[in-house]
């Protein structure tokens, strides 16, 4: 059983995934899938979100705050999500993070059938963490579910960390010397197997690796996020690039004379 003990602070519910304590930790790959060349921006998650509970119904109040996503800054091919957070100070803390999506193929299952691509997200992970900067990509599984609901899910540490072991992956796996053992923070937990997965495969190789292995890699039991749409991308209006002109104000004596009574001395 894993026990949740901390978001990572970005201020940005999209990213505010959470790490467990007795959990695996989420593989880090340091490639993303697809880059500012290869990547296919998803339209379908522009727009205005609120992060729901996958537990929870649709008409439960979401705890965090709304959230922005939009098209990346420049030529990219990338998205951004903007959010806002407190800090410790109480000060409004503005979050910029950008992510990288593509469609991933699977092979045919039987001739003739038409492929069906899954949608895969690099996730940098220095825009979660800017104060840390950690180095790497978490790359996320997500699905479109009804009309304005999109769920997430991580890669799965025991089938990724398998996968390095048996060479059908590159990359490095660090085992958990303690694993089994009762956590000393949380003595009702114990250590999980993993203390690190990391990948290090390049994006081609990547690509077939997911390709192959099909959504298994991921843990579609636990997704760890889900969003609501509460608005429609429509932009807002515009603010107009000049103030329009005040009219001139008459001098003060003008006024008086305007004012005073035909005659009076």
């Amino acid at each position: 059983m894993c026990k949740a003990v901390r978001a990572i602070g970005t201020g940005v519910s999209l990213v505010a995934l959470v790490v467990f304590a007795g959990c695996n930790p989420v593989p880090v790959s340091v490639h993303p899938l697809s880059d500012a060349q290869s990547s296919v921006p998803d339209e379908g998650l522009i727009g205005y979100w609120r992060q729901v509970d996958p537990d929870q119904s649709a008409d439960v109040e979401p705890e965090a705050a709304p959230l922005v996503i939009g098209r990346g800054p420049g030529e990219m091919r990338c998205l951004e999500v903007v959010g806002l957070d407190l800090d410790t100070s109480k000060r409004v803390r503005v979050r910029r993070t950008q992510l990288w999506t593509t469609p991933v193929a699977t092979p045919q299952a039987k001739p003739g059938e038409a492929r069906r691509p899954w949608h895969v997200m690099s996730l940098r992970l220095r825009d979660l963490e800017p104060e840390k900067r950690p180095e790497g990509y978490w790359l996320l599984l997500y699905e479109h579910l009804d009309p304005g609901r999109v769920r997430f899910y991580r890669m799965n540490p025991v089938a990724v960390a398998a996968a390095i072991e048996s060479g059908q992956l590159a990359g490095h796996v660090r085992r958990n010397p303690r694993a089994g053992k009762p956590m000393e923070s949380f003595p009702n937990l114990v250590e999980p197997e993993f203390d690190a997965i990391q990948i290090t495969a390049k994006p081609v190789a990547l690509r077939a690796y997911l390709a192959m292995a099909g959504k298994t890699c991921f843990d579609l039991e636990k997704p760890i996020l889900e969003l609501q749409e509460i608005s429609s991308a429509a932009p807002a209006a515009t603010r107009p690039e000049k103030l329009p002109a005040q009219p001139a104000r008459k001098p003060r004596c003008a006024v008086s004379a305007a004012t005073e009574e035909p005659g009076g001395g």
